[in-house]
């Protein structure tokens, strides 16, 4: 199962607010067999929004959008997720209570701009937000499913694993596979040397993948997997692991 991740809003794309959903949503579905193959970033122009949903929508099996759901004007991925989907935005009665139940357990009026988030393209499913206002939804575009979150990152993380995770868990079934990442950190060595002295750990370890990081003044080899089968999947990085050690001799300081 292929994923992309598209985060939405014109502080994100202009760079005055850093990103840090996408790579908490990128980690999360990796952990559980997801493999993400994209990132994307757009706007608040809705149009170039719904060209992007269908564009992704042609070859991911799975999207997960952040931002864009709250009650002000420049709030358009449920728009822009109904003109991709080619339906009308509708008053959601679920999505509507979602609202109505956070303004009342505060004790706060809910004012018309926070009823434009119970809009919803027809049909959506509407995932529960239980720490804010903007009330997710999941829709199908094409081939891909869609799952829009809020952007606030504390309200995405809850969603995003109250929701999406168990709901792709259950798509996958028993073709989920998993993915894991093994850290072996170095002192003393160039990138470069590191690099030579493990690079044959990908040919001694089928399905192993070998990547290289600088973290002044580290350098951390990186062991990546993924297997059908949990426990194969660590015997196999730990063994891949091993190798490295020896190659890399008294330069290892942490093997995790």
């Amino acid at each position: 199962m292929k994923a992309e991740i598209l985060a939405t809003g014109d502080e994100i794309r202009s760079g005055a607010l850093i990103d840090s959903n996408s790579a908490f949503i990128a980690e999360k579905l990796e952990e559980n067999g997801v493999e993400v193959v994209r990132h994307t970033c757009v706007g608040d122009d809705s149009s170039i929004l719904a060209a992007t949903l269908a564009e992704i929508s042609g070859r991911a099996d799975v999207c997960v959008v952040t931002g864009g759901l709250g009650p002000t004007t420049d709030d358009r991925s449920a728009e822009a997720a109904a003109a991709a989907t080619g339906v009308a935005l509708q008053l959601n009665d679920e999505a509507l209570a979602n609202v109505e139940r956070f303004f009342k357990a505060f004790k706060r009026p809910m004012t018309e701009s926070n009823r434009k988030q119970a809009y919803l393209p027809a049909g959506a499913k509407v995932l529960f937000n239980p720490v804010g206002t903007a009330p997710g939804f999941a829709v199908t575009i094409n081939n891909g499913r869609f799952f829009f979150l809020p952007g606030v990152p504390y309200e995405m993380r809850r969603m995003l694993e109250g929701h999406v995770i168990p709901d792709l868990l259950v798509t996958q079934g028993d073709a989920a596979m998993h993915s894991r990442v093994k850290t072996i950190t170095t002192f003393g060595l160039p990138e470069s040397l590191a690099g030579e002295k493990s690079a044959g750990v990908e040919a001694a370890f089928p399905g192993v993948q070998l990547g290289l990081r600088a973290n002044f003044p580290q350098i951390q080899v990186k062991l990546y997997g993924r297997d059908s089968d949990a426990k194969r999947l660590e015997d196999r990085l730990d063994e891949a692991g091993r190798w490295i050690t020896a190659q890399l001799g008294k330069h290892v300081v942490s093997e995790n």
